[in-house]
């Protein structure tokens, strides 16, 4: 199954008809056994996205599987992201206050009181795109990633960054401590 298989699905959610609770119960997504906000971020919000199909469409969503991993924070600063969306994150990094004050109030309110966004980013396997590379890339959270390296103390090379933790029993990221890592759903098995 890849993005554009989701077509149907996809225009029920455009036309309003379908919440996302209805959505992630959908026999063909509730099989990926993905984290609600996996699916939240990548599929429902983006799934149709033109740069998104552009740039993931050949992924077989089927072979997919995502952990929360804890990622060093010196690796974003020159982790990309899709081509089609090549720039965007050093451009939310340029004004991380615009970026906080044009979210809903909540995220703005936790990136006050907690410096982060509410939910981990998305990365990806370069080797799972085509065509294949190495490294990870930012798929899912482009604002999160520029703004946090850019509001983090001396960017996000810096040793006190902020650590998102995965809380699966209340399924809501948490904030844990400064440590020097910024932890993320990632997709990482290439053979």
């Amino acid at each position: 199954m890849k993005l554009n298989d989701l077509g149907p699905l996809m225009a029920r959610r455009q036309d309003g008809v379908l919440s996302f609770e209805r959505f992630r119960a959908d026999p063909a997504l509730a099989a990926l056994q993905w984290p609600n906000d996996v699916l939240r971020d990548f599929l429902f919000d983006h799934g149709d996205n033109g740069h998104f199909v552009d740039d993931y469409g050949d992924i077989d969503l089927r072979a997919v599987t995502w952990t929360l991993e804890t990622i060093p924070a010196a690796a974003f600063p020159t982790m990309p992201t899709g081509e089609s969306d090549a720039g965007c994150i050093e451009s939310y990094a340029a004004d991380p206050v615009y970026w906080g004050k044009v979210r809903p109030p909540e995220v703005g309110r936790h990136w006050e009181e907690h410096g982060t966004r509410l939910r981990p980013p998305l990365l990806i396997d370069r080797c799972l795109l085509d065509p294949a590379d190495s490294g990870l890339q930012v798929l899912e959270g482009r604002t999160r990633v520029g703004v946090l390296c850019r509001r983090i103390p001396s960017s996000c090379a810096s040793p006190r960054t902020t650590r998102l933790r995965w809380d699966v029993r209340e399924n809501l990221p948490r904030l844990a401590a400064y440590a020097a890592s910024i932890e993320v759903f990632s997709r990482k098995s290439c053979g």
